[in-house]
C-alpha cells in the first residue's frame, strides 16, 4: 500500500548558504561541539508567499561539495513542499531543481 502526498512548488531565490555542521564528540549533543564543514547544509531563500526560510534537503552529496564552492547567492530555486498545515512558513521543502 503506498501513500500519496500532494505537493506544491514554488520559486524562490537564495540570500546565504549555511554550512553543515558535524559533532567532533559523539558522546554529547551539546552546541559548542559541532564544527562546520565545507559542504552546503542548507540555503536561506526567500519567496513572496512565505519571506525568508531555510531548505537543506534534495541535495546529493556531489551537489553539496559544488554549490559550497560555487556559492549560487541570487540564483533561483524550485522548493517543493506540502501545502497542508503550512502557516507562515512551508512544511517539509525540498529543493527540486537550481536554475543556474
Amino acid at each position: 500500500m503506498l501513500k500519496y502526498f500532494q505537493t506544491k512548488q514554488i520559486e524562490c531565490i537564495i540570500l546565504r548558504v549555511n554550512p553543515m555542521m558535524e559533532n567532533r564528540n559523539p558522546d554529547t549533543k551539546e552546541k559548542h561541539n559541532l564544527t562546520a564543514i565545507q559542504l552546503v547544509g542548507s540555503f536561506t531563500v526567500t519567496c513572496k508567499e512565505f519571506g525568508n526560510f531555510s531548505v537543506g534537503s534534495g541535495l546529493t552529496l556531489k551537489q553539496q561539495r559544488h554549490y559550497w564552492k560555487e556559492k549560487p547567492y541570487g540564483k533561483t530555486v524550485i522548493v517543493e513542499y506540502k501545502p497542508y498545515g503550512t502557516k507562515d512558513k512551508p512544511r517539509q521543502p525540498i529543493i527540486k531543481e537550481i536554475i543556474e
